[in-house]
């Protein structure tokens, strides 16, 4: 019976392809500086689902290329990129969270990797 709880649930879950698609507007009203490319699921590892205060949330693994900004005088001036790895988190019926924990100390339990 708990597997086929936890089997819809997972129907709650997005896929990769719409929280990329969703992505660029989250980070953009979160942080000033635009990253320039979002790379889904690096280790193709699939979505991460976990439990947290009785209901069950999903993790998104990418990475972001984010300009390396400098301040010259005045001015705030891109010095290259680097890459952050980020966790995209989804509550269904909330807004997504971002988060760049490493991937042992995001929030919840019994966590397991679904497709």
């Amino acid at each position: 019976m708990l597997v086929l709880a936890f089997d819809a649930q997972a129907q709650a879950a997005r896929t990769y392809a719409r929280v990329a698609q969703d992505l660029p507007a989250v980070w953009k009203a979160r942080f000033p500086a635009a990253a320039e490319a979002f790379l889904a699921d690096p280790g193709k590892r699939g979505i991460l689902a976990a439990q947290l205060d009785g209901r069950i949330i999903y993790y998104y693994h990418f990475h972001a290329v984010v300009p390396i900004l400098v301040r010259e005088g005045d001015e705030v001036k891109s010095r290259g990129t680097r890459t952050v790895e980020l966790w995209v988190q989804y509550k269904p019926g909330f807004e997504y969270e971002l988060s760049f924990e490493r991937m042992d100390r995001l929030a919840g339990q019994a966590k397991r990797w679904i497709r």
